[in-house]
């Protein structure tokens, strides 16, 4: 099933190859979007690896829920997706050392690029080997036996271009592996956008489009925070008729607000109060500042979103 991760940031592409010169002049066109950590020996990488640990390794991002017994499954579970921990991902500036691929030549002495890739599993990097004509028959094996992720053919004349590709792919597989047990927890009772296929290719092109680079999902609505290159800080809300009902139904009864829940109701305007922040957290005098008109994206569902600048 196609989905998208939960969040996502800029990594570290590890590069091992004993030709330091071609190395370095293929692996310059990475450097504008990832972290390009390279090696010259098979066993200077293994030193490294020894010792290395991603920064989500030691997280934990379910938390127990203790305040009551009943539980409402849309809002709150005995243990529940703590989303205070994904945030802390965007403000956790080691987050970039994380190696979402690596890439490995074949041919290296001592150790074949393929006898690294082995000693590396089990590990959720990608792995990208590097190959001449002569691999060819190794390199489909070790793909069936899942060894590796991808392999390129070095003097293919797509090479770069090829290469490129799948390392962005491999970027993103690596955090759908990584919060693919977390988006199926959250969808015990209601999808996300994030495994619409309507939505994921919308957002692909809105954030190509707004050089978004890394994201990270805050709600059980799927909102999310998102960051372009310059690091500019923007949330991207996203509602649903269910959401949007449910804010209705809450506040109907509160006539200090009722203009802004009629226009909830006329999908005029959807709210947002800031991030872990409660409409009961705003005086109802300040409510003017946090209703939004909404774009509207229809996919397995009607999806009412807009992106708002900090």
């Amino acid at each position: 099933m196609l989905t998208m991760p939960l969040f996502f940031y800029s990594t570290t592409l590890v590069w091992v190859d004993d030709d330091g010169f071609f190395v370095k002049v293929v692996a310059g066109a990475f450097r504008q979007d990832y972290r390009v950590k390279i090696f010259l020996s098979p066993n200077s990488f293994l030193k490294f690896f020894e010792e290395y640990h991603a920064t989500t390794d030691n997280l934990s991002f379910l938390q127990r829920n203790n305040g009551a017994d009943d539980y409402d499954v849309y809002h709150r579970l005995p243990v529940d997706i703590d989303f205070q921990t994904i945030i802390d991902l965007y403000h956790n500036k080691g987050r970039i050392n994380d190696i979402s691929a690596i890439i490995v030549d074949f041919k290296m002495p001592k150790l074949t690029g393929l006898e690294l890739m082995k000693q590396i599993l089990p590990s959720a990097i990608k792995r990208i080997l590097l190959t001449g004509e002569a691999e060819n028959e190794l390199a489909i094996a070790a793909f069936n036996d899942n060894i590796i992720d991808r392999f390129v053919h070095k003097g293919d004349a797509s090479f770069a271009a090829d290469l490129r590709l799948y390392v962005k792919q491999m970027a993103k597989q690596y955090f759908c592996e990584l919060t693919k047990p977390l988006l199926a927890h959250l969808e015990v009772e209601h999808r996300l956008p994030q495994s619409d296929p309507v939505f994921i290719d919308f957002f692909d092109k809105w954030a190509c489009l707004n050089n978004i680079v890394e994201y990270f999902v805050f709600d059980k609505s799927g909102s999310m925070l998102v960051a372009d290159q310059k690091g500019q800080k923007i949330y991207f809300i996203i509602h649903t008729e269910q959401t949007l009902d449910e804010f209705s139904e809450l506040h109907a009864s509160d006539k200090a607000v009722t203009f802004f829940v009629n226009a909830v109701i006329q999908r005029y305007k959807i709210p947002f109060f800031g991030l872990f922040r409660e409409a009961w957290e705003v005086e109802s005098t300040q409510w003017t500042n946090h209703f939004y008109s909404p774009e509207v994206l229809q996919g397995r569902e009607r999806y009412y979103w807009k992106a708002i600048a900090e």
